[in-house]
């Protein structure tokens, strides 16, 4: 039995392994989380604290109104994500020394799939939380890659930060081919996993990867002439701690068309300029907004957008910690008529979500599911690196014939989006 498919706990430790070597975007993103998921269940939520930001105010004397109102948001993370694998195998194959073909076969073919199901959760959540958009359907370049690690790095990201991109293996052919004397080349010594065989390049400080796991995107239809329907718009950090979005109402739609925003969609509005995180000051390039839900046109052709980031705009110099824009550029009394612009494209395109992101924009956690042998069937669970896999085994006296199921839980999460940026192709 020493080496066979009989081993539960062998078995559950190759395909655990072979998980972990198969993931790409989960070896970059943060795990900090995986902690807090101690006998976490289906369903669980764990509130994660948002960063807290201070102002500052000028002179010698602390007046009434410059003491910073400290308010400790958070992002609750569900643990959402439970998947599962399962194959018989006849008596007679259960017999197979575990290096046979057919074995091998059975666990690189259950790893893999595991794997995809992480991946894509990660991608999935990138284009539903992720608000920096690059429009790249005429074809990707060098330039959007450049484009997109500046921008956020003038949002606050650390300079010095190991930034990661992810893109799809026609636009890696294309970034290659376009100035390949650009990229410092990883050394090929080494190819173990996933992420070695994956890598391009570095560019701009972005380590670029091929990955065939992305999201892809449909948009709604978008027409009309979008503008911003009503003054004053905005929110209190307070109010929106948690979910960190808002209802915009604009007008100037098609009227009565289902599906005219999509969630994932893009827009950015006339004259909201994009600000730093840790100054809020203005950056001279339009702020996007994501759309955080499917939203239809009335006959009168207004619509009601969910978005995210929301328009935070406290004027007194204590409560600009949160502000999402400079309220010495941008005067939400007088928004009612302003431009709305899709950048996702109209029409229902679809296009193809490549990302630029920082570790610390991300959070994956993976749980520990508990051994369930107590209750007749083989089990093991391990967790290696951080991936978490159990695997249980049951004998079937109808079919003759052992019944396995590799299980995993996990969460996801794009906790500060601003350290993210979408990359939009055709391919």
């Amino acid at each position: 039995m020493a080496n066979t498919f009989s081993n539960t706990s062998l078995v559950t430790d190759l395909v655990t392994e072979r998980l972990s070597n198969k993931l790409i975007k989960a070896g970059m993103v943060e795990r900090d989380l995986e902690g807090e998921f101690p006998s976490a269940q289906y369903g669980d939520t764990i509130n994660m604290r948002r960063p807290v930001y201070m102002s500052s105010t000028t002179g010698a004397v602390i007046g009434a109104n410059d003491t910073t109102d400290i308010i400790q948001g958070t992002v609750p993370v569900v643990v959402d994500e439970r998947h599962k694998s399962v194959f018989s195998l006849t008596t007679q194959e259960m017999a197979l020394d575990i290096t046979s073909p057919r074995i091998q076969n059975v666990i690189d073919a259950t790893a893999e799939e595991l794997a995809n199901v992480v991946e894509q959760a990660i991608a999935d959540e990138f284009t539903a939380e992720t608000w920096n958009y690059i429009d790249a359907s005429a074809g990707i370049s060098l330039d959007d890659i450049g484009d997109a690690e500046a921008f956020m790095i003038s949002q606050g990201v650390n300079q010095m930060a190991d930034l990661y991109g992810c893109v799809t293996p026609q636009s890696g052919r294309i970034l290659s081919k376009e100035v390949s004397t650009n990229f410092s080349f990883p050394s090929v010594a080494r190819v173990t996993d996933a992420m070695d065989r994956a890598k391009i390049g570095m560019y701009n400080n972005v380590s670029v990867m091929r990955d065939q796991v992305l999201s892809t995107h449909t948009s709604g239809v978008a027409t009309g002439t979008l503008v911003i329907d009503g003054n004053d718009q905005n929110v209190t950090y307070d109010s929106v701690s948690q979910s960190y979005e808002q209802t915009l109402n604009i007008s100037g739609a098609t009227a009565s068309t289902v599906g005219i925003f999509k969630a994932g969609d893009v827009i950015n509005l006339e004259t909201f300029e994009a600000v730093n995180r840790k100054t809020r000051k203005a950056l001279g390039d339009l702020q996007d907004y994501v759309v955080k839900a499917d939203a239809d046109s009335d006959a009168g052709g207004l619509v009601a957008l969910t978005i995210s980031p929301p328009i935070i705009a406290e004027t007194d110099a204590a409560d600009q910690a949160y502000n999402t824009v400079d309220v010495d550029v941008t005067d939400v009394t007088a928004m009612d008529g302003l431009s709305v612009t899709v950048k996702t494209g109209t029409g229902e395109e679809t296009r193809k979500e490549n990302i630029i992101f920082a570790p610390e924009s991300f959070q994956l956690a993976m749980v520990d599911l508990p051994n369930v042998s107590e209750y007749g069937a083989k089990s093991a669970t391990r967790n290696y690196e951080g991936v978490s896999v159990r695997l249980v085994q049951q004998y079937g006296i109808v079919d003759d014939a052992i019944t396995f199921r590799a299980d995993v839980l996990f969460a996801t999460k794009c906790v500060q989006p601003y350290y993210a940026h979408r990359i939009g192709t055709s391919r």
